[in-house]
């Protein structure tokens, strides 16, 4: 088990994070919601922000699961190709594409209204300048590498994205990297 947790050393530093700190900032961006804000919308941001501090990133992490799903921080064998964690155990949780379809699962809406993968989520809605995203949107890396749902700005006009990130090693609210924003179709 110590093998395990030194080669894999992000599991010792995921269970360092405060999650009552992601928490309040998560109900902080639920009270300034705006009441004209579409319910479609409101619902996202309900969901999105339930999970802010507490679901390890996960390459390949998917859910389908209505609320908590009970594997999540069980040790699993990665098995998607493509990162540096494949073939290591981990605390199972979800990929940044992953918890953006959860969560529209988790607002009322089916997986394929939303996609699987950042390739599909761009396809599933309109390009907008990352300035002008309503909580809700999607906003992704240029690449398209790397997505997460708008919920705001804070009080320098930067918008906030929660997203589940590999390097924080858990669903975070944060405001760099990404390059634009999809306002999907179905709003």
């Amino acid at each position: 088990a110590l093998d395990t947790l030194l080669n894999n050393n992000d599991v010792i530093i995921s269970a360092t994070c405060s999650p009552a700190i992601s928490d309040a900032t998560a109900q902080d961006v639920l009270k300034n919601l705006s009441p004209t804000l579409p319910a479609k919308r409101k619902a996202v941001i309900k969901a999105v922000c339930s999970l802010v501090g507490k679901v390890n990133y996960f390459w390949g992490g998917k859910s389908s699961a209505i609320g908590w799903d009970s594997n999540w921080g069980k040790m699993t064998l990665v098995t998607s190709e493509g990162s540096r964690s494949t073939g290591s155990m981990r605390p199972f949780g979800l990929d940044c594409s992953g918890f953006v379809t959860w969560t529209f699962i988790n607002a009322g809406y089916s997986a394929s209204t939303i996609g699987h993968g950042t390739k599909t989520q761009v396809a599933k809605g309109t390009r907008i300048p990352l300035n002008s995203a309503q909580p809700g949107d999607l906003a992704f890396y240029s690449d398209v590498s790397h997505v997460g749902i708008v919920c705001g700005k804070d009080a320098s006009g930067n918008v906030l994205v929660i997203n589940c990130a590999s390097g924080a090693n858990n669903v975070v609210i944060s405001t760099g990297g990404f390059g634009f924003a999809i306002s999907p179709n179905f709003y």
